[in-house]
């Protein structure tokens, strides 16, 4: 029994208990609104994820809406535990992350515990449903779940909290399946539980972890949130930006060339999946199906990546140039230039204006080395990297921090060509080893063997031409993402970025 649900949820104590979970979510990387002043917040809904009542759970799932001064409202989810008096000093010296607001009561999240996400998992496992004072969370499960998973569930399997904070919470259950819980909520559908389900049937055999299960809040008010999905575990050696960083630093980095040539064709098969153009026939419906790639999508493009530009130069400029390191500082008074500004309007022209025939397509959205498992088929329980055969792409979410629309929306498949090959200029310098030779015979294995296994893509131009200015195009909008990323997280790294822009106008040579 667990009456102090109920003492923390009713009158004043409500209003004081969103106050807490803020607090602590505000110190968590999954927050997004650190930067903005917060107005109000307040528990929307409560849902006992173990029992009938609150009174009955040890596990409660607590919806908390957050509304700011210039922005918002978000929805967070923390689910809440007690955890043990005699548990509270492994907690604090182990796992931190979980004390809600100091430990004199014991309160923790129970997805930094993992004991809300064995709740999550079994309620996935068995199809069923939670209601709270304002909704319900219900459990969805494929025939897959029922096979791979034993009846007793979570507890048969065991689990393993992700030891790393991130934009979601992870949890790993034996070797069988992968938990994601999306802390922030967003209402609409979710694009990686879509994706997953597509590429189930559309790929034989399947070129991303299939869908085991999912759970969806759906309120009285008719909104529908996805709040976790279910994967199939893919045993791996970790992801492909580990693995180019053990290459780099190893002095024997020519190796990854051949990798990068496997993992062109992996991109390339998803994309063609994708379009409808590889293995099982699916129907794909109107959320999937190929359209062009129109000049209307081409004007909307060039105008969001000018108002990025204008607004990523305005950043570099005046005062916000004085805050850079020496070296990107003269990086961007040459790019702040006229003849810097110019050619990067000329290069955004001619993706708008000139004649271009290619289809769009549904996605990954944000594709680069760490959305990349490494995995060792022919000797899956043998160690070191000579062993890994083959890459397996994942984290179909899409950039979290755009609008959900921006995330399943139909685009060229070489933007995420293009973002892969953005992380290959990133590794190096990650690495703090001379990189540049590397990150050309990287690329161009990489391209080579994506271009060769859709030659005949209709989201491929037949003109070379036109192929070369799509590819720079979606090359210009995520470097100009990335500075204006860098700038507000790691300033220290813009200067990547800064050199791969000039590089691309013709300015820096790459050499």
């Amino acid at each position: 029994m667990n009456p102090q649900w109920l003492d923390m949820l009713e009158g004043a104590r409500r209003q004081a208990t969103a106050a807490r979970l803020i607090a602590y979510a505000n110190q968590r990387r999954w927050f997004r609104g650190k930067s903005l002043k917060i107005t109000e917040r307040h528990v929307v809904d409560e849902i006992p994820l173990d029992g009938a009542t609150l009174a009955d759970a040890a596990n409660v799932l607590l919806i908390v809406e957050v509304h700011y001064e210039t922005a918002g409202p978000d929805l967070y989810i923390v689910p809440l535990a007690r955890a043990a008096p005699d548990a509270l000093p492994a907690l604090r010296a182990e796992r931190p992350e979980a004390l809600i607001d100091g430990d004199e009561d014991g309160l923790v999240d129970g997805l930094a515990t993992g004991s809300a996400a064995a709740a999550f998992f079994d309620l996935a496992h068995t199809g069923g449903t939670r209601r709270g004072r304002h909704g319900q969370l219900v459990g969805e499960r494929s025939e897959l779940f029922s096979r791979a998973v034993p009846a007793a569930g979570a507890a048969a399997l065991g689990l393993r909290v992700a030891g790393v904070e991130q934009t979601n919470s992870t949890v790993i259950f034996g070797d069988r399946a992968i938990l994601k819980a999306y802390r922030q909520l967003t209402v609409g559908p979710n694009p990686e539980l879509e994706m997953g389900r597509y590429l189930g049937q559309a790929c034989d055999p399947p070129c991303a972890p299939r869908v085991l299960g999912a759970l969806t809040y759906r309120g009285d008010d008719g909104r529908s949130c996805s709040v976790a999905v279910i994967h199939e575990l893919v045993a791996n050696r970790g992801d492909a930006w580990a693995l180019a960083q053990r290459e780099l630093k190893s002095g024997q980095p020519g190796r990854f060339a051949s990798l990068a040539r496997l993992l062109g064709q992996r991109t390339a098969e998803l994309h063609l999946a994708l379009a409808g153009r590889r293995g099982a026939v699916v129907d794909a419906g109107a959320d999937f199906a190929a359209e062009p790639l129109t000049a209307g999508d081409r004007r909307l493009l060039a105008d969001r990546t000018r108002h990025m530009l204008d607004h990523t130069l305005t950043a570099l400029s005046g005062a916000g140039a004085s805050k850079l390191p020496a070296g990107a500082r003269a990086l961007a008074e040459r790019l702040l230039a006229p003849d810097g500004r110019a050619t990067i309007e000329r290069l955004l022209a001619d993706f708008r204006d000139l004649p271009l025939e290619a289809v769009k397509t549904r996605t990954h959205g944000d594709l680069h080395l760490g959305q990349v498992l490494a995995v060792a088929r022919a000797n899956p329980n043998g160690a070191g990297d000579g062993a890994i055969d083959d890459f397996v792409i994942i984290d179909f979410e899409g950039e979290p921090a755009r609008p959900l629309h921006e995330r399943r929306a139909k685009g060229s498949p070489l933007r995420d060509v293009m973002g892969m090959v953005r992380s290959f200029d990133y590794a190096p310098a990650a690495a703090q080893v001379p990189g540049r030779a590397w990150t050309r015979q990287v690329t161009d294995a990489y391209l080579d063997a994506y271009l060769d296994e859709t030659r005949d893509a209709p989201f491929i131009p037949r003109d070379r031409a036109q192929l070369d200015r799509l590819l720079r195009y979606y090359e210009l909008e995520k470097v100009v993402y990335e500075i204006g990323y860098e700038l507000n997280n790691r300033p220290p790294w813009v200067e990547i970025p800064l050199r791969g822009l000039l590089a691309l106008a013709g300015l820096e040579s790459d050499t």
